[in-house]
């Protein structure tokens, strides 16, 4: 179910990330292919070939069976079928990042308790807006015309703190924001960033290896305010 659920809540996940979580002490991919072709002639997956990143990437994605196996709550969380080609590579992306944080959490005795993807996050804030609310949208007075959305995170993750024992600590939960790097340069990154810092919660800034420098200079007005952290995920290469 956790494989449904990590492919699911983003719409996808390469064939590695998938083994890198779910086979990370298999000698040889052939297990990972095998389970995972269990789950296509199930009707739980289907597969693609898509060239967000580099031709003919192998990714999986969930179907409305696989769907109907998680509580209503759950199922408003996930994306059923291939993403839209705009979204993939921010997806992958964010699939990495989950990668990263499902790993090196437990070493901070933290553990992920809900992913929200951008889809989800965008369509909250707008129903909050049509509703009455305000949410992140707002009416920007130094634009002409309707109201639009200001700034709204590519996601949002809850968090909760475990003990010695690994159980979860009641009542300490906390919301997490995040955002994948757009390839922002001067004032548009200046103002992105600036956007992000006066959300109500931190945010992890997302981003790849060769970015990481001028990231780290950009974020140096905030260190004191803790209210936007880097991370750095390795610049992903093709595997074959």
């Amino acid at each position: 179910m956790h494989l449904l659920q990590y492919t699911g809540e983003n719409g996808l996940a390469t064939f590695y990330q998938l083994l890198a979580l779910f086979w990370p002490a298999s000698k040889s991919e052939r297990t990972a292919r095998a389970r995972l072709s269990l789950l296509e002639q199930a009707g739980l997956l289907t597969h693609h070939y898509i060239g967000a990143r580099w031709p003919a990437e192998l990714v999986f994605c969930l179907t409305g069976r696989a769907a109907e196996l998680f509580e209503p709550a759950q199922r408003e969380l996930m994306i059923i079928g291939l993403p839209s080609h705009h979204e993939q590579k921010q997806i992958l992306m964010a699939q990495d990042t989950r990668l990263y944080l499902e790993r090196y959490l437990p070493t901070q005795h933290l553990r992920l308790i809900q992913w929200t993807n951008e889809r989800v996050v965008r369509g909250r804030a707008l129903a909050n807006r049509l509703e009455g609310g305000s949410g992140w949208l707002r009416q920007d007075e130094s634009a002409e015309g309707p109201s639009h959305m200001a700034e709204v995170p590519d996601g949002e993750i809850i968090l909760g703190r475990v003990n010695s024992r690994g159980e979860l600590i009641t009542g300490s939960q906390f919301r997490v924001y995040l955002e994948m790097d757009g390839q922002y340069w001067g004032k548009q990154l200046d103002q992105k960033l600036a956007s992000l810092a006066r959300l109500p919660d931190q945010t992890i800034y997302v981003v790849p290896e060769p970015r990481a420098e001028r990231l780290r200079r950009a974020l140096e007005p905030y260190a004191s305010s803790g209210k936007l952290i880097l991370l750095v995920l390795p610049w992903a290469k093709q595997v074959k």
